[in-house]
């Protein structure tokens, strides 16, 4: 049964200003805006409310009714921004959070509540947090998102409402608890509507017939009857874990034995599906509401816990656990298909899909750098540096074979440098050469190796390369573009080192 829970900030903007303004915290506050060449009151802190303010009160007639009123002009886009990094740090609570509008956000806590110890100590948590934080804020749960909004916004205090009791729980509340537009709102109190409870017992049709099909759906959406979609801030990954710490976590010790227990919920899951692990993210969630992730990656599926345990080990020094870690998330954010081979106990030949190759490729690239270890397969290419092709995945195969029978250099550049030359005949190798303001005497050369151009993909002059050794002992690959009797003066290019 799906469970929903509406966070509800009735004093959002004033509570935000508050935090940095000592007037603002002691004095009745509003928020206004400007429509139609009037200010109109938008929000108020509980103080002002109390006195009399209102929304859409003109601000001269709150000014007149509120004594020591503090106002200030609203910020649409800077609030919205807010609200967002609010809802993107809700996700310590679920993988699923989404933002209903300007003072609202709205949870998937399917499957949540259990870890903070049930619903009731789930939402007494988040309240307490964001109290602590300065903003007050009014929490339902619910099966239904409409259910839950209609509670946190019409409804007593921190509702949670069992699955299946949500028409019960809203029969008392006013139709604008079911997000109607207002023209609806207002045809409702015209016939006489003015608690839910009143129209629960006439016929569908004749409420659509009356009241348009938006009502029927927003009215069906909160009693159960028809799904509500849900958009959520940040994708959704279908294979997460995460732990809640009893205190904050200031040790390894804490984040090795929680690093464990998730991969203990999440890798039976995965074995299932017959899914591997490629890469997995592990976050921590701190108490002063920053996080910090640290992410691995292997280079072929796997669902090994010790090689997966080992490789997040690299990364623990540079995590930061101060001022302690509050909740830890654990996603497997790439995932393939593992496919069951049967081993032989004799046969002792290594090979790249073999897993203790894998894991030293992964151990060495999360020492070095991603790109540390490299795998190239041949491609049908004439032109050196596209006769290769990088490849991530190490069961990659390719029908071409390596050609052993051309030499080539050990390092080569992906764009060849250009140099100049001093050559005595032409179509000869030079005797010097100049790279990078250093000049090189050439004693020994060896070529030419004519390599043509693709025609059948593009035009363009042939390359002569040659080997070539300088007066200290270093070889280098050079190339000429063309012919002297073609170009003219034709261009060198540094495109590779021997040694």
């Amino acid at each position: 049964m799906p469970r929903f829970l509406t966070i509800w900030f009735p004093y959002f903007k004033t509570d935000w200003i508050s935090k940095r303004d000592a007037n603002a915290k002691c004095n009745p506050t509003v928020f206004y805006t400007v429509s139609h060449g009037k200010q109109l009151v938008i929000a108020m802190n509980a103080h002002a409310q109390k006195l009399g303010a209102r929304k859409e009160m003109v601000l001269a007639d709150a000014r007149a009714i509120v004594p020591n009123l503090q106002a200030k002009e609203d910020q649409p886009e800077q609030f919205k921004l807010i609200l967002q990094k609010i809802a993107d740090w809700m996700i310590r609570y679920t993988p699923q959070v989404s933002v209903l509008s300007e003072d609202c956000i709205l949870l998937d806590a399917t499957g949540c509540a259990h870890l903070w110890g049930g619903e009731k100590s789930y939402i007494t948590a988040i309240k307490e947090r964001l109290r602590s934080f300065g903003y007050t804020a009014k929490i339902s749960m619910a099966s239904t998102i409409g259910a839950a909004w209609a509670l946190t916004h019409y409804g007593e205090e921190d509702q949670i409402v069992a699955p299946g009791e949500e028409l019960q729980a809203i029969l008392s509340l006013p139709p604008e608890a079911l997000r109607l537009e207002p023209e609806v709102i207002e045809r409702l109190y015209k016939l006489g509507f003015k608690r839910i409870n009143d129209f629960v017992k006439i016929p569908s049709a004749a409420l659509k017939r009356r009241l348009g099909e938006s009502f029927v759906k927003r009215y069906y959406q909160a009693i159960q009857k028809m799904d509500e979609p849900f958009a959520t801030i940040v994708p959704s990954v279908s294979y997460v874990e995460r732990l809640p710490a009893l205190e904050p976590i200031t040790h390894r010790n804490g984040v090795e034995k929680a690093l464990e227990g998730l991969l203990d919920q999440l890798l039976p899951k995965l074995e299932k599906e017959g899914l591997g692990i490629r890469k997995i993210r592990l976050t921590l969630h701190r108490i002063d509401g920053t996080h910090q992730y640290s992410d691995c990656s292997s280079s072929l599926p796997t669902q090994n816990k010790t090689s997966l345990l080992k490789l997040f080990e690299l990364k623990f020094s540079d995590l930061l656990l101060e001022p302690g870690v509050e909740v830890f998330l654990l996603e497997a954010i790439h995932t393939e298909k593992m496919i069951a081979t049967q081993e032989a106990m004799w046969e002792q030949k290594k090979h790249l899909a073999d897993p203790s190759v894998a894991y030293l490729i992964d151990k060495m690239q999360h020492k070095l750098g991603n790109n540390a270890v490299n795998r190239y397969l041949p491609y049908a290419q004439h032109f050196p540096e596209r006769s290769i092709q990088p490849q991530k995945d190490l069961g990659a195969i390719t029908d071409l074979k390596w050609e052993s029978n051309m030499i080539r250099p050990i390092m080569m550049l992906e764009d060849p440098d250009p140099i100049s030359v001093m050559a005595p005949v032409p179509d000869y190798p030079p005797i010097l050469f100049r790279h990078k303001k250093e000049v090189h005497k050439i004693i020994k050369a060896d070529g030419p190796e004519r390599i043509e151009a693709p025609w059948w993909i593009e035009t363009g002059l042939h390359r002569d390369y040659y080997k070539v050794e300088d007066d200290k002992g270093r070889r280098y690959w050079i190339y000429r573009l063309g012919h002297y009797e073609e170009t003219g003066n034709p261009k060198w290019f540094l495109h590779g080192y021997f040694a």
